[in-house]
């Protein structure tokens, strides 16, 4: 038993009153002259017995009444299993409902969202229709409390699914921030509503943040007391069955269009052994391409799509299984990708056979213009027919400022241009690159390594080095090297991106420093020859080409970092993430249009920034593929959007333990388990009867008996005569 108001028992001390009132206003015996005393000796004893015993009733009523006015004011409450009076209060109840992917599972034509709905429908119909209710999904885990049960009831039954949902543990801190607000604002003395939380998932791996228990379990306990009832209903499988289709790997959105198109996607089975087909289709054009898989319980493999002859220009593809299975969602995977043109080089050498070995490297990729410093369509070059190069390389030029290439090259590089410096030998004219703007280091003497130089301190930061990193673990015992190469004193700002391992580490490539308000384009300076000249003794100046790889990768990624390339829009997004569209900076319409799954109204337009040429489409949350405009078509883009792969892993579920960690034991609802949500809350909540109504009927019969009792035993006392006194009365 509990008091509301425990201060006012001190009023029990008061049960002494009537006791002092007794004392002082009992009954005096009645004078009763009897001549022969001895015949009422048994009488008199009798009649004492009798007085005591009806003054001693009258003083216990008159104690009880005070006892109870007390008990009554302090309003006592009873917490019993016998009563179960939770139909009668309301309470306040936040329900969260996983609406991730997985939870599109289909069992027996019924989706693991609709037995959460039902699940929810059937707790808020349980609680009282005053009841409080708050209902969260992982849409959007910011919410606030609803106006009605109806509301609420609106709320459950318009949930969906949502690919980029967050994990069940973040609406429950937004849940125990709610609780404690509500806490904050009952006022002294009045009751706090019983309280609840639902958890409603299917306890797939991303529907429960496992590195938030300690946390949550501190904003639990801030709640305060009486603690927040809390119940996790399980609507999942423990043995789920799927084939899904998690990834695609596409390395790059942009990619050469005199090479096959390849889209390797991963296919995982999950409960069973299964054989099924995976289909391709481009550009919805009626052919499709169709691979079979075969994978075992819990198998991942790759299966990859090969194209050829597709037309530079934005193409889509989808990809999907060939049957579908009980969950739906993830049998389908969407990409976007550019098929890019060859795009130009300008190489400049002393001799045009030097060429063959860059021309060789970056064929694949580029298509090279060569031609020397002193042909007259290169004197004749103007700014406008030079920005139409990808890069310009100085191979071997041993005197650019007597062709007057810097002038040319300056204009181009300030433009947003890119070049490549690659020195030859002894024939360069060393003063022709000394005190040049856009020569990032000084030539100083050539260095021989009969052993060879091999690089080391590569900046893995800088966007051209990045791939590096991985590309040194295949060197293994036959790493790149340089018997001969240019000494270089790099100029103040400039930055040394690798360095040969020689005694004093010189620089290998260098790249130069600018005031980007001036000059936007980039300069590399490599310090050895990209040719296939050879020593005296026969031997190549370097083997980037001779026995390595190396060279190939070089040349190609120094062309896409000088090409701003290594910066390629990306096409394909996930769910929940930024998705960022760029746009040519010449085009300024005031809004654009965004086309795709799930736009519609205010959401179809994309407000041009004010700065920059990236829109945000921020509202492109369904898989699927989409398209951005201007308003007349004059120019146009598009992207895919996927769910993340891990929302489609249905196993291993969250284990029990880490639920009952924060929910407590016996909190969680198997699946399956038929106990409906009455019955349950009766078993996890029982409220207290108050005993102040009671009381006061009782009080009234109380009081009612005293008055009856006490009118008869303080009836005024008889008037006394003469013969009623002297020696021979007594006492009756």
């Amino acid at each position: 038993m509990t008091f509301i108001h425990p201060v006012l028992l001190t009023g029990l001390l008061l049960a002494g009153l009537p006791i002092l009132l007794h004392l002082i206003m009992r009954q005096k015996p009645k004078q009763l002259p009897f001549p022969a005393f001895r015949f009422l000796a048994r009488k008199a004893t009798t009649n004492r017995r009798r007085m005591r015993l009806r003054h001693l009733l009258l003083l216990l009523l008159r104690i009880g009444l005070v006892a109870l006015m007390c008990l009554a004011l302090a309003r006592p409450r009873i917490f019993s299993e016998r009563f179960n009076l939770l139909g009668d209060r309301p309470a306040a109840a936040i329900i969260i409902i996983d609406t991730s992917p997985s939870m599109g599972y289909t069992v027996a034509g019924r989706t693991r969202l609709d037995e959460a709905k039902a699940r929810a429908l059937e707790l808020i119909d349980a609680l009282p229709p005053a009841s409080q209710f708050a209902v969260i999904d992982g849409a959007d885990v910011s919410a606030n409390w609803l106006p009605s049960a109806s509301a609420a009831r609106e709320r459950v039954t318009t949930r969906e699914l949502a690919s980029n949902a967050l994990p069940v543990t973040d609406g429950m801190s937004t849940a125990y921030r709610m609780f404690a607000e509500l806490v904050a604002q009952v006022k002294e003395g009045d009751d706090l509503p019983p309280r609840f939380l639902y958890a409603i998932t299917d306890r797939a791996p991303a529907s429960w943040d496992v590195t938030r228990t300690t946390d949550l379990v501190a904003a639990r306990d801030l709640v305060g007391e009486p603690k927040v009832e809390q119940i996790f209903i399980d609507v999942g499988l423990e043995k789920p069955v799927d084939v899904a289709l998690t990834e695609l790997r596409l390395p790059r959105s942009v990619l050469p269009s005199n090479r096959p198109v390849t889209l390797p996607v991963v296919v995982q089975s999950t409960g069973q052994d299964v054989e099924t087909q995976v289909q391709c289709r481009i550009d919805e054009l009626p052919e499709v391409d169709s691979k079979p898989v075969k994978l075992t319980t819990g198998q991942a493999r790759e299966v990859v799509f090969e194209r050829r002859g597709l037309k530079p220009g934005l193409h889509r593809a989808e990809i999907r299984l060939a049957t579908d299975d009980a969950l739906t969602a993830n049998n389908v995977l969407y990409v976007s990708f550019e098929v890019g043109t060859p795009r130009p080089v300008l190489i400049l050498c002393d001799r045009v056979a030097d060429a063959q070995t860059l021309v060789s490297a970056i064929k694949a990729k580029y298509v090279a213009d060569v031609r020397s410093p002193d042909d007259p369509l290169v004197r004749a070059l103007t700014p406008a027919e030079l920005s139409k190069y990808t890069a310009v390389c100085l191979l071997n030029v041993s005197a650019p400022a007597r062709a007057g290439l810097w002038e040319k090259l300056e204009r181009y590089i300030a433009d947003g241009g890119g070049l490549a410096i690659f020195p030859g030998g002894e024939e360069m004219i060393l003063g022709d690159y000394a005190d040049k703007s856009l020569v990032p280091a000084t030539l100083s003497k050539l260095v021989t390594d009969d052993e060879g130089a091999v690089l080391l301190e590569y900046q893995y930061q800088h966007p051209m080095m990045a791939p590096f990193r991985e590309y040194a673990q295949n060197f293994g015992d036959n790493p790149p090297r340089a018997f001969h190469y240019w000494s270089v004193e790099p100029t103040a700002g400039a930055n040394v991106l690798v360095r040969y391992a020689d005694a004093n580490k010189r620089p290998a490539i260098v790249e130069a420093s600018f005031d980007r308000a001036n000059v936007r384009g980039r300069v590399l300076l490599f310090t050895t020859p990209f040719d296939n000249r050879e020593d005296n003794r026969g031997r190549p100046w370097n083997d980037y080409n001779i026995d390595n790889w190396f060279g190939l990768v070089l040349a190609n990624h120094a062309l896409q970092y000088l090409g701003y390339e290594t910066d390629v829009p990306e096409l394909n997004f996930v769910s929940g993430r930024p998705v960022l569209v760029r746009f040519p900076p010449d085009v300024r319409p005031a809004a654009f249009s965004l086309v795709g799954p799930g736009i519609t109204g205010a959401d179809a337009l994309l407000a041009r920034p004010e700065k920059g040429n990236e829109l945000r489409a921020m509202q492109a949350k369904q898989p699927g593929h989409y398209t951005v405009s201007t308003p007349d078509r004059s120019w146009s883009s598009g992207f895919s959007v996927n769910a993340p792969a891990n929302e489609f892993q249905l196993v291993p579920r969250v284990p029990a333990d880490a639920i009952a960690g924060v929910f407590g034991p016996d909190s969680i609802i198997a699946p399956g388990q038929a106990i409906s949500m009455k019955d349950k809350l009766d078993q996890r909540y029982r409220q207290p009867l108050e005993l102040f109504p009671w009381l006061m009927l009782i009080l009234l019969v109380v009081f009612a008996v005293e008055n009856y009792f006490a009118n008869r035993f303080y009836r005024q006392e008889q008037a006394t005569t003469p013969e009623t006194t002297g020696r021979d009365t007594m006492s009756a």
